[in-house]
């Protein structure tokens, strides 16, 4: 499986790679821009023909990153405290989140593996290797540029040269068959977005939701194109955007208390190094309760909620 949060540019450099590869049931996860997965609970996922998922593939960025740019000259990090506070062990592994991402979510869901490992990390042995790896790297974005302007991560284009790497070197014989393509989220509705640019009061910037949109039918006609291009691949597409907003705009049915600011210090703009462990003086005593975790990332429960409402029904149309 490969879960990707790319650019456009990135995602048809991709079917290249899709189209190259066998036909095996490696899976191809496309996430784009910001996507906010999730629903409460675990995703359990039951495959139609006793059909399997051997490996998963992640690319992207903060969103699905589980510990690249611990190993990359950046400031875009989060190995560091309150990161990571309900994460097995408590650990702060470079997971921008409290706890897990959507990259591990869904590499349980499949039942390939519980965490999808750092393909940088030192540590990473052959057979972690065989089941699938992260190239994602936080403040990258859908232009190599991106990357270069934020701070020194892997841009997208880098992650792709990596992948083709590791596939020389791992997976002769495996293949990407099927995509699932996320949509962007509303991202008038971040924290950060309603701090910066929503006034005083920090409305929700609904000219950004406006621009999401746009973006989300331009990806759909590219889904459309890719569908009529690629034969023998089978694409689904995952509504982020409506689910996320549904999350937003109705916590309560959630269990949310707080969707306007991040757990994270004030919540108001904290993340990456902002914030730390001196964040956690003020931080929010029960992330569970938030939307998003700090002033740009969802909190693990809300990652779970979003997933779990769409992901079977996703998945149905998959194989």
């Amino acid at each position: 499986m490969i879960l990707l949060h790319p650019n456009l540019e990135m995602m048809l450099e991709g079917t290249k790679l899709i189209k190259s590869l066998s036909n095996t049931y490696t899976v191809a996860i496309l996430v784009c821009a910001h996507i906010f997965p999730n629903l409460r609970g675990s995703c359990a996922l039951k495959l139609p023909n006793n059909a399997t998922v051997p490996g998963i593939f992640v690319f992207g960025d903060s969103v699905v990153d589980t510990g690249n740019n611990n190993y990359n000259s950046t400031l875009c990090k989060s190995n560091f405290p309150p990161y990571g506070r309900d994460f097995p062990g408590g650990q702060a592994t470079g997971r921008f989140s409290d706890g897990i991402v959507p990259s591990d979510i869904v590499a349980q869901a499949f039942g390939v593996k519980k965490f999808v490992p750092a393909y940088l990390d030192p540590s990473l042995s052959t057979d972690e290797m065989l089941t699938g790896v992260n190239f994602a790297s936080a403040c990258s974005g859908y232009l190599p540029l991106t990357a270069t302007y934020k701070c020194i991560s892997l841009s997208l284009e880098n992650q792709l040269d990596l992948f083709k790497q590791y596939i020389v070197k791992r997976l002769y014989d495996t293949g990407a068959r099927r995509v699932v393509l996320g949509d962007s989220a509303p991202q008038g509705c971040v924290p950060a977005a309603r701090t910066n640019y929503g006034g005083l009061l920090r409305f929700i910037v609904e000219s950004f939701n406006q621009d999401s949109l746009d973006f989300n039918l331009k990806l759909q006609a590219m889904l459309k194109s890719l569908k009529n291009t690629l034969q023998g691949s089978r694409f689904a597409y995952f509504d982020l955007y409506y689910t996320v907003l549904d999350l937003i705009q109705k916590p309560h049915e959630y269990g949310f208390e707080v969707v306007g600011k991040g757990c994270c210090g004030t919540g108001f703009f904290e993340e990456g190094p902002l914030c730390n462990i001196f964040s956690s003086l003020i931080s929010c005593p029960n992330a569970s309760k938030y939307v998003f975790w700090d002033a740009s990332h969802p909190t693990q429960a809300a990652y779970n909620i979003v997933l779990a409402k769409n992901f079977n029904q996703t998945m149905s149309k998959f194989f």
